[in-house]
């Protein structure tokens, strides 16, 4: 019954909202203006702040297919999202338009890796996630997707209890994990006591081995220039280690150095940007780029100085000290943001989901594309049986299916 009720105040609001479709390259200030003024009563995450926002948008080619949709009521806005649009052909067979929230949906400038994906609305707005796609006011569109969707930066977007015009999927699920630093400053800042047994008799022994080599350093960037250089010893740490193991690494392209320093250049100053670099004696540990906002701290990137003994752990000594570090300067939380590996688990009090969502059109072509899926992998078992012997004549079928341009016509 509750879910009913949300659902008919989330429709009645889409009623009166009217959407807008902005050209962020053409009317620059004007999108600035209604993204802002959302930003001031909107829950929302550093990757939605201006800050970050207005150093995406400057970093795209103006023909990157990227808007703004905005939503009024009164003439007042009261709802905003970035879309990435691009056309796609799937198995050779089926063509789908795709909008994509706050991205681009072209790797290449996606490599940035948005977390706590949300959409701005007034908080005195409630709003279907099917009445919201059904007013985009774009052509031609077929999907929808959410990546890294937060539903607890956007709980007044309801996303359940769609009707047969659309099909939802959750695509992927993932934690991330993050330290309650309120936690370790009620506990006397024995950050360790919080966790796992095993986890602080590692950390214990890395640090007694580091601390050999003299006593261990945290030194955090104090003007922009100084966090510059700091973030040029992280990228060469960086790209080291990830080129070791055949990796291109966060900062393989000149596009991800570019606008990083940019976004350090631009907004130190305004206190959103952390670097540091964590030393024992002479010898570097590693470094660490986080970025700050509304309390929180926020792991983006590493590099790490990594030795041949495992008794070395340079991760953990880095966070381990940027943990007790900004609990001492009286931030609220340090997120790890989404990774569902062990050792960012394995460092954390608590957790935050976030969701990557597809919403499909109900089409024709979607149905026989999800039977294909189907049958396929119901195919490539019967072959992974049958070892190298004769195909699966179902298998078989499914491939010469594949080729037939003709298809291409008639979905």
């Amino acid at each position: 019954m509750r879910l009913g009720v949300f659902a008919n105040t989330a429709k009645r609001h889409a009623e009166r909202i009217h959407l807008t479709v902005y050209n962020p390259f053409v009317r620059f200030d004007l999108v600035e203006d209604i993204w802002t003024s959302l930003l001031g009563k909107c829950p929302h995450s550093y990757f939605l702040s201006w800050g970050w926002v207005d150093s995406w948008i400057r970093s795209l080619p103006p023909d990157c297919g990227v808007s703004l949709i905005a939503g009024f009521k009164n003439d007042s806005p009261i709802l905003a999202f970035f879309v990435g649009s691009h056309n796609v052909i799937r198995h050779r067979l089926f063509r789908a338009g795709q909008l994509s929230l706050n991205s681009t949906l072209i790797p290449f400038f996606d490599s940035l890796c948005l977390e706590y994906n949300a959409v701005l609305i007034d908080p005195d707005i409630t709003i279907a996630l099917e009445n919201m796609v059904e007013m985009i006011p774009l052509k031609n569109w077929d999907e929808f997707y959410m990546p890294r969707y937060s539903p607890v930066y956007c709980p007044n977007l309801i996303i359940r209890d769609m009707s047969r015009k659309y099909n939802l999927k959750i695509l992927d699920r993932r934690n991330s994990y993050y330290v309650d630093l309120e936690g370790v400053r009620k506990n006397n800042m024995d950050y360790l006591a919080l966790l796992s047994n095993n986890r602080r008799q590692q950390i214990r022994r890395t640090l007694k081995e580091y601390k050999k080599w003299g006593d261990i350093h945290v030194r955090v960037a104090g003007s922009a220039k100084d966090a510059l250089g700091i973030f040029e010893k992280l990228v060469l740490l960086h790209q080291k280690e990830w080129k070791n193991r055949g990796q291109p690494g966060a900062f393989g392209t000149d596009y991800m150095i570019k606008f990083h320093k940019n976004l350090i250049s631009r907004r130190f100053d305004h206190g959103e940007i952390q670097l540091m670099e964590i030393t024992a004696g002479m010898n570097p540990i590693g470094c660490l780029y986080n970025f700050l906002y509304q309390g929180c701290v926020l792991f983006y990137q590493s590099g790490f100085s990594y030795l041949a003994k495992n008794v070395y752990r340079p991760g953990l000594v880095c966070h381990y000290h940027a943990v007790l570090h900004n609990a001492a300067k009286g931030f609220l939380l340090y997120d790890f943001l989404a990774d569902d590996s062990q050792y960012k688990k394995s460092l954390s009090t608590d957790s935050n989901e976030m969701l990557s969502i597809l919403v499909q059109k109900s089409r024709l072509k979607y149905k026989v594309e999800n039977r294909i899926r189907t049958l396929y992998h119901f195919g490539q078992e019967r072959l992974s049986m049958n070892g190298a012997g004769r195909q699966p004549r179902l298998f078989s079928l499914l491939e010469k299916l594949k080729r037939l341009k003709s298809w291409k016509k008639t979905v």
